[in-house]
């Protein structure tokens, strides 16, 4: 379980890397390339913005991937959570804040153990890494965080509706 998961948050960090790249990065270098003075202030910080951007350690794109594998974790939670409200009859509005913060805490805590427990993400990191980056597997990542929300708003749907 682990390894998927390495797998899955390492292909969202590097799809994080590539769309900010292409749909940010590039238009921007574009402008800048166009007015001398951003162009050379560009030249100048680029490489402590690659630093903030893509550190393996801290970057901001590595707190967003760890963000969104949060996000996925949560849904994941809730769809539970929501199946077994409906089988079992518990009434969802009286315990609502206690659902609400419990899946939010236990897929922290899961993502937590998962990844940056021992900084278990790096090693991972470092295998797949090695690997080639393949169109197979930015897919089966996108799949999978889809797949996720189109399960969790079906479930919302079919057990409790949308007006709680």
């Amino acid at each position: 379980m682990k390894k998927k998961w390495n797998f899955l948050f390492f292909y969202t960090w590097w799809l994080i890397i590539l769309i900010g790249k292409l749909i940010i990065e590039k238009p921007l270098i574009l402008i800048f390339s166009k007015i001398p003075f951003l162009d050379r202030r560009w030249k100048k910080v680029k490489k402590y913005y690659e630093k903030q951007m893509y550190d393996i350690d801290n970057g901001f794109d590595l707190r967003f991937a760890f963000r969104f594998m949060v996000f996925s974790t949560t849904l994941i939670l809730t769809i539970l959570v929501l199946l077994v409200n409906y089988f079992l009859n518990f009434d969802v509005k009286k315990y609502l804040r206690i659902y609400f913060w419990s899946v939010i805490a236990f897929s922290i805590l899961i993502n937590y153990l998962f990844l940056y427990y021992n900084n278990k993400y790096k090693k991972y990191f470092l295998m797949l890494e090695k690997e080639k980056s393949t169109t197979r597997n930015c897919l089966i990542t996108i799949s999978f965080h889809l797949g996720v929300l189109v399960l969790c708003i079906l479930s919302i749907i079919f057990t409790v509706g949308f007006n709680i």
